[in-house]
């Protein structure tokens, strides 16, 4: 997943998933490859009625609409918190 992560913001222009987590994640046994899913772009703002402030992948910092931001930090944020899914099998707190 790092890798795949790596090839997309050091791509010219780079691109940001911008939420990633398990559920967009993909194994191919015929290759051992990981391909990742799409991702549908939604406005973000600190309503707690809002479904992806529930959202545990995405970094804090996207609920706050003055720092939200699609980038490279926050894709690993994303990484890091599905690597914790996938060691633990359960979401992170």
């Amino acid at each position: 997943m790092a890798k795949n992560l790596r090839a997309m913001h050091t791509n010219s222009p780079p691109l940001f998933h911008g939420g990633l987590n398990p559920g967009k994640v993909y194994y191919l046994r015929s290759d051992y490859s990981v391909r990742f899913g799409m991702v549908e772009l939604k406005t973000l703002g600190p309503s707690n009625s809002d479904p992806l402030r529930r959202d545990p992948y995405l970094p804090p910092e996207m609920f706050q609409p003055e720092l939200a931001d699609f980038s490279a930090p926050a894709d690993i944020f994303s990484l890091g918190s599905s690597s914790h899914f996938y060691s633990l099998l359960s979401p992170p707190s």
